[in-house]
C-alpha cells in the first residue's frame, strides 16, 4: 500500500463529514468490511493518552463502532449523475453502481 501524498493530506484536513455520510478508508483493502462506513461523530483525544488527536467515530450501521483515522477517509457518496438529479446510485460490492 502506498501512503497518502500531501495533496490527499488537505483534502482530508477539509473533510468535514455530517452525521450519516458514507465515507471509505483508503487504506482498508477492498475484503476489509470496514472500508465502507458511516460517520457517526468526530472524536478529539487529549495528549495524555493512546493515539491522541482528531478521530472519526464509525459505524457499519448494524451496531458496530469504532474510530477511524481521518487522514484515511474519503467521502464515498456518488456524484450526482445529472445536475437534474435523474440518476440513482447504490453501494454493490464496495463499488457504486447506477441503477
Amino acid at each position: 500500500m502506498t501512503s497518502p501524498t500531501q495533496g490527499e493530506h488537505a483534502q482530508t484536513e477539509a473533510l468535514r463529514p455530517k452525521f450519516g455520510d458514507l465515507l471509505r478508508n483508503t487504506m482498508a483493502s477492498e475484503s476489509n468490511p470496514r472500508r465502507d462506513a458511516y460517520f457517526i461523530r468526530e472524536v478529539h483525544r487529549s495528549g495524555g493518552g493512546v493515539n491522541p488527536g482528531r478521530w472519526f467515530e464509525m459505524t457499519d450501521g448494524k451496531g458496530e463502532t469504532w474510530l477511524s483515522n481521518p487522514q484515511n477517509m474519503v467521502s464515498a457518496a456518488p456524484r450526482a449523475a445529472s445536475s437534474r438529479g435523474r440518476g440513482q446510485s447504490e453501494l454493490v460490492g464496495g463499488e457504486w453502481r447506477q441503477i
